[in-house]
Protein backbone atom coordinates (compact mmCIF):
# COMPACT_ATOMS: atom_id res chain seq x y z
CA UNK A 1 0.00 0.00 0.00
CA UNK A 2 1.07 3.28 -0.80
CA UNK A 3 -0.21 6.25 1.31
CA UNK A 4 -0.02 9.72 -0.21
CA UNK A 5 1.15 8.14 -3.86
CA UNK A 6 0.25 11.11 -5.72
CA UNK A 7 0.68 10.46 -9.78
CA UNK A 8 2.13 6.91 -8.59
CA UNK A 9 5.77 7.57 -8.76
CA UNK A 10 6.75 4.97 -6.94
CA UNK A 11 4.15 1.78 -8.80
CA UNK A 12 7.08 0.94 -11.57
CA UNK A 13 9.70 0.37 -8.51
CA UNK A 14 6.84 -1.66 -7.01
CA UNK A 15 5.73 -4.00 -9.44
CA UNK A 16 8.73 -4.01 -11.17
CA UNK A 17 10.13 -6.21 -8.07
CA UNK A 18 7.11 -8.07 -8.33
CA UNK A 19 4.75 -6.57 -5.44
CA UNK A 20 1.47 -6.05 -5.66
CA UNK A 21 0.32 -2.63 -5.16
CA UNK A 22 -2.29 -0.30 -3.88
CA UNK A 23 -1.58 3.79 -4.14
CA UNK A 24 -3.91 5.63 -2.08
CA UNK A 25 -3.99 9.73 -2.09
CA UNK A 26 -6.35 12.54 -0.74
CA UNK A 27 -6.47 14.65 -3.84
CA UNK A 28 -9.21 13.20 -7.01
CA UNK A 29 -6.57 14.80 -9.54
CA UNK A 30 -3.02 12.88 -8.79
CA UNK A 31 -5.39 9.76 -8.44
CA UNK A 32 -6.26 10.40 -12.41
CA UNK A 33 -2.90 11.26 -13.13
CA UNK A 34 -1.44 8.32 -11.51
CA UNK A 35 -4.75 6.19 -13.57
CA UNK A 36 -3.16 7.84 -16.71
CA UNK A 37 0.20 7.21 -16.78
CA UNK A 38 -0.19 3.62 -15.25
CA UNK A 39 -3.51 2.10 -16.50
CA UNK A 40 -2.94 -1.21 -15.54
CA UNK A 41 -2.54 0.08 -11.62
CA UNK A 42 -4.55 -0.02 -8.72
CA UNK A 43 -5.24 4.01 -7.82
CA UNK A 44 -7.60 5.06 -4.97
CA UNK A 45 -8.79 8.51 -3.45
CA UNK A 46 -8.69 7.91 0.30
CA UNK A 47 -7.74 9.74 3.55
CA UNK A 48 -4.84 8.55 5.18
CA UNK A 49 -6.43 9.49 8.95
CA UNK A 50 -9.01 6.80 8.05
CA UNK A 51 -7.61 4.35 5.09
CA UNK A 52 -10.43 1.96 3.88
CA UNK A 53 -8.64 -1.31 4.28
CA UNK A 54 -8.89 -3.85 7.08
CA UNK A 55 -6.97 -4.24 9.84
CA UNK A 56 -3.52 -5.63 8.79
CA UNK A 57 -4.53 -5.77 5.50
CA UNK A 58 -1.09 -5.19 3.95
CA UNK A 59 2.50 -6.47 4.71
CA UNK A 60 4.22 -3.60 3.89
CA UNK A 61 2.87 0.02 3.53
CA UNK A 62 4.69 3.39 2.06
CA UNK A 63 3.64 6.67 3.29
CA UNK A 64 6.60 9.04 1.21
CA UNK A 65 6.36 13.08 1.15
CA UNK A 66 3.41 12.63 3.11
CA UNK A 67 3.84 13.60 7.00
CA UNK A 68 5.55 16.72 6.15
CA UNK A 69 2.19 18.23 4.96
CA UNK A 70 -0.33 16.96 7.62
CA UNK A 71 -1.34 18.87 11.35
CA UNK A 72 -1.64 15.46 13.01
CA UNK A 73 1.17 12.88 12.18
CA UNK A 74 0.72 10.74 15.24
CA UNK A 75 -2.98 9.57 14.22
CA UNK A 76 -1.38 9.03 10.50
CA UNK A 77 0.92 6.88 11.68
CA UNK A 78 -1.50 5.06 13.83
CA UNK A 79 -3.84 4.04 10.82
CA UNK A 80 -0.42 3.03 8.97
CA UNK A 81 0.05 0.48 11.80
CA UNK A 82 -2.95 -0.73 11.94
CA UNK A 83 -3.51 -1.40 7.92
CA UNK A 84 0.18 -3.43 7.81
CA UNK A 85 0.72 -6.71 9.04
CA UNK A 86 4.08 -6.62 8.77
CA UNK A 87 6.67 -3.80 7.80
CA UNK A 88 6.17 0.21 7.58
CA UNK A 89 8.33 2.65 5.27
CA UNK A 90 8.18 6.17 5.89
CA UNK A 91 10.30 8.81 4.12
CA UNK A 92 10.05 11.88 5.34
CA UNK A 93 12.19 15.67 3.81
CA UNK A 94 12.54 18.75 5.57
CA UNK A 95 14.17 16.42 8.78
CA UNK A 96 15.38 19.50 11.30
CA UNK A 97 17.71 19.30 14.09
CA UNK A 98 15.70 21.73 16.27
CA UNK A 99 12.77 21.05 17.33
CA UNK A 100 9.24 20.13 15.48
CA UNK A 101 7.85 23.07 13.32
CA UNK A 102 4.60 23.67 11.77
CA UNK A 103 3.68 26.21 9.33
CA UNK A 104 0.99 27.15 6.79
CA UNK A 105 2.31 27.55 3.07
CA UNK A 106 0.88 27.41 -0.43
CA UNK A 107 0.62 24.89 -2.69
CA UNK A 108 0.36 24.14 -6.30
CA UNK A 109 0.03 20.40 -7.06
CA UNK A 110 0.18 19.39 -10.96
CA UNK A 111 -3.07 20.44 -12.69
CA UNK A 112 -5.10 21.31 -9.34
CA UNK A 113 -5.18 24.64 -7.75
CA UNK A 114 -3.21 26.56 -5.27
CA UNK A 115 -3.95 25.82 -2.05
CA UNK A 116 -2.73 26.34 1.32
CA UNK A 117 -1.36 22.93 3.45
CA UNK A 118 1.31 22.11 6.37
CA UNK A 119 4.60 22.20 6.01
CA UNK A 120 6.38 20.49 8.91
CA UNK A 121 10.09 19.92 9.48
CA UNK A 122 10.41 17.14 12.15
CA UNK A 123 12.91 16.30 14.59
CA UNK A 124 13.41 12.15 13.65
CA UNK A 125 13.24 11.30 17.75
CA UNK A 126 9.42 12.49 17.09
CA UNK A 127 9.02 10.56 14.43
CA UNK A 128 10.20 7.57 16.14
CA UNK A 129 8.21 8.36 19.13
CA UNK A 130 5.37 8.59 17.46
CA UNK A 131 5.88 5.40 15.80
CA UNK A 132 6.28 3.21 19.06
CA UNK A 133 3.27 5.13 20.73
CA UNK A 134 1.52 3.90 17.52
CA UNK A 135 2.62 -0.03 18.35
CA UNK A 136 5.34 -0.34 16.12
CA UNK A 137 7.80 -2.72 18.07
CA UNK A 138 10.77 -1.85 16.35
CA UNK A 139 12.09 1.33 14.52
CA UNK A 140 14.77 2.14 12.60
CA UNK A 141 16.04 5.57 11.42
CA UNK A 142 18.37 6.13 8.13
CA UNK A 143 19.09 9.22 6.18
CA UNK A 144 18.33 7.85 2.57
CA UNK A 145 21.53 7.74 0.00
CA UNK A 146 21.11 10.32 -2.86
CA UNK A 147 21.02 7.75 -5.90
CA UNK A 148 17.28 6.24 -3.91
CA UNK A 149 16.04 10.01 -4.41
CA UNK A 150 13.52 9.84 -7.56
CA UNK A 151 15.13 13.82 -8.26
CA UNK A 152 18.76 13.74 -7.64
CA UNK A 153 18.42 17.21 -6.69
CA UNK A 154 15.73 16.66 -3.90
CA UNK A 155 17.22 17.46 -0.09
CA UNK A 156 18.23 14.38 1.91
CA UNK A 157 15.35 12.92 3.18
CA UNK A 158 14.82 10.17 6.66
CA UNK A 159 13.44 6.77 5.89
CA UNK A 160 11.62 5.34 9.06
CA UNK A 161 11.05 1.92 9.18
CA UNK A 162 8.63 0.27 11.59
CA UNK A 163 8.34 -3.23 12.35
CA UNK A 164 4.98 -5.05 13.85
Amino acid sequence: LDVGCGLGMNYPACVGVGLAYVGVDVTPVMVAGARDRYPGGRFEVGDAYKLDFKDGEFDMVLCADVLVHVPDAESIIRELWRVCSRVTLLQVPYITSGPTTKRLAPMRAEGAPTFEFFQVQYDPHDICEAMVSAGFSEVENRELPQSCLIRPQDEPRQLFVGKR
